[in-house]
């Protein structure tokens, strides 16, 4: 019971900020992988004429589509990548009480 009672009051408090959290995120990945973004889409064949996607740009096309947190309040946030990285997935890694740590474009 202790376990369930930590995992949802970090799932409380995630979800009662969630504005900031999903600004935070999306700053974050955007500033962390726009650059690579940009380098897919330039080395991509079919995008000759592309244009370079800046990070107001990149932080406003991911979307949310999955959220893990375990009892300690780490979490694992999915976002689809609107084919910037030709569907991969971006991930924004943090915790309730440190905030977001790391973003990566996997799968």
């Amino acid at each position: 019971i202790k376990s369930w009672n930590q995992a949802l009051a970090a799932i409380r408090s995630f979800y009662t900020e969630k504005e900031k959290w999903d600004k935070e995120m999306r700053e974050y990945a955007a500033k962390e992988l726009t650059e690579l973004a940009n380098e897919w889409l330039e080395d991509e064949e079919e995008t000759q004429d592309y244009s370079e996607i800046t990070v107001e740009e990149f932080a406003k096309r991911i979307t949310i589509y999955s959220v893990s947190m375990d009892d300690e309040g780490e979490f694992r946030v999915c976002f689809k990548d609107d084919n910037m990285f030709a569907g991969h997935i971006v991930f924004v890694y943090g915790s309730v009480e440190e905030g977001v740590y790391r973003a990566n474009m996997e799968g």
